[in-house]
Parts: C-alpha cells; sequence; structure tokens
C-alpha cells in the first residue's frame, strides 16, 4: 500500500490508494535485538530500528535488507500510530500520494537515542525530537491507544 519517494530530507513512504482510519498499513520486518546489538549497529543501521520495551529494539541488522516501510518519517502531525509492537494502523484516512508518517515519541524512550531536529513542517511541530517526548500529557492524550505498548503500559502506570 506504500511506496518510497524522494523528499527533501530524504526519503519517505507514501499511500500508493486511499488508506482508511483504522487500516492495518505496514508490518515491519526484522529482528529483536538488546541494547548492546543495538550499539553495535553501523550509525547509518541505528536509524531504522525503534523501540519495543525499554531495553530492546526492533530492527535491521544489514542495509542489504531495507525496505520502502523503513524510510518512514517523523512528523508532528503524524496520520499513522503503532497496532501493536511491530505494525502500524491509520489514525485517520489517509489520501493517495500522501505521505505516511508516524510521530517518534510513539516509540523512543532511550537517552541512548539522541535528540534530533525536527523538519516535518507541521503547524503543531516542536522543533526538536527528544526521548522524552512520549512523557508530555498532551502527546499521551492525542496518541493514546497508538504508542508502543511498552510506552502504553509505562503511561498507564
Amino acid at each position: 500500500k506504500a511506496y518510497k519517494k524522494k523528499v527533501p530530507h530524504g526519503f519517505g513512504i507514501f499511500a500508493k490508494e486511499k488508506i482508511n482510519k483504522g487500516e492495518k498499513v505496514i508490518i515491519f520486518g526484522g529482528y529483536v535485538m538488546d541494547e548492546k546489538q543495538f550499539e553495535s549497529l553501523s550509525e547509518k543501521l541505528k536509524s531504522y530500528p525503534f523501540q519495543i520495551d525499554d531495553k530492546i529494539y526492533f530492527g535491521l541488522s544489514n542495509l542489504k535488507e531495507v525496505e520502502d516501510a523503513d524510510y518512514l518519517n517523523h512528523s508532528c502531525d503524524p496520520n499513522c500510530g503503532f497496532g501493536g509492537e511491530i505494525s502500524l494502523i491509520a489514525m485517520r484516512d489517509i489520501k493517495k500520494g500522501e505521505e505516511i508518517t508516524i510521530d517518534y515519541a510513539m516509540c523512543i524512550s532511550s537517552p541512548k537515542v539522541e535528540d534530533m531536529p525536527c523538519q516535518c513542517g507541521a503547524k503543531s511541530c516542536r522543533g526538536i525530537i527528544t526521548c522524552n517526548d512520549w512523557k508530555k500529557k498532551n502527546l499521551q492524550k492525542k496518541y493514546k491507544g497508538f504508542f508502543e505498548p511498552f510506552l502504553e503500559k509505562k503511561i498507564k502506570s
């Protein structure tokens, strides 16, 4: 349902056809890895995994494994969220040709993931993406039910 396309800051993935709210958009392929395995990845490979628990990541171990879905970009006004540890679902209807995005706050809590400048251009842009964004009450409310399951548990407790 998606294809890779060049964007100003690299590549992104875009909807091949209209995607309805609640529809599964992506099921990621990859490997479960601990912090030590994550740390041993090349700098390029470190940009693909996402957290599925406090010290556990899910991602690729080789650049040859990169697929279009791995070019998922951040937006402070995303159209997708997590529907489980390795799948994304549409948070709203997505138009054909629209970029498919998530907010990295939905899956990052490790201080091992460095702060990064945000280039999303959304009206609600935070300007910087940090490992503590998931703690923001406004984001917890906005993304309730769309965080990685381990973050949903942290928010509830």
